[in-house]
């Protein structure tokens, strides 16, 4: 019998959603006042701006809403491997599976941009191990150099792609994984 699994979920706090809940207010109280508007109006050409205006900027807030993801959760199956999942604001979920012959390693990394430093929690996917076996061991061709070298590189998946949980956080998640799952990663 395998250890048990374990969930870890960050989630966007009620402030963020309460935004998008005004949002969308915002926009259905306009779209009553153009409409409004437009029964009473008595010019035509400016009702049809108007409504094709107000339209496009319902539908843009709507698009933009409903890509904004609401939560991310890792689930680590200790059967299985570690499944990424994804909520939008919309309710629809992604999920990802990515199954333990397949990871290397999972590892947190530092980011660095060009206002801030901030780390992230990677998944290290093996390699393609079939691409160096066909390969030359003393290739000429430059090509064949850079296909080689690139079949030795893991793939790196980010854990949490639309968040930023703080360093402590992301330590905790690494812990708790590494200790229930170490005989399952190359640490």
């Amino acid at each position: 019998m395998g250890s048990a699994g374990c969930l870890h979920s960050v989630t966007v706090d009620e402030s963020c959603r309460l935004r998008w809940i005004v949002k969308t207010l915002t926009c259905l109280v306009l779209l009553i006042g153009v409409i409004y508007d437009l029964v009473n109006s008595s010019r035509g050409i400016h009702e049809e701006h108007t409504l094709c205006l107000l339209l496009g900027l319902l539908t843009a807030v709507m698009l933009h809403s409903s890509f904004q993801v609401y939560s991310e959760s890792i689930l680590v199956v200790p059967d299985s491997g570690i499944q990424l999942q994804r909520q939008y604001f919309t309710g629809s979920k992604t999920c990802q599976l990515y199954p333990w012959e397949n990871i290397f390693s999972i590892a947190i990394n530092e980011v660095i941009s060009m206002q801030a430093i901030y780390f992230s929690m990677v998944l290290l996917l093996r390699p393609e191990s079939g691409d160096v076996s066909q390969l030359p061991e003393e290739p000429s061709d430059i090509e064949l150099r850079r296909k080689q070298h690139m079949a030795r590189i893991p793939t790196i998946v980010p854990i949490f792609q639309s968040f930023t949980p703080r360093l402590a956080t992301l330590q905790v998640i690494y812990r708790d994984i590494t200790t229930k799952f170490h005989d399952k990663l190359e640490l």
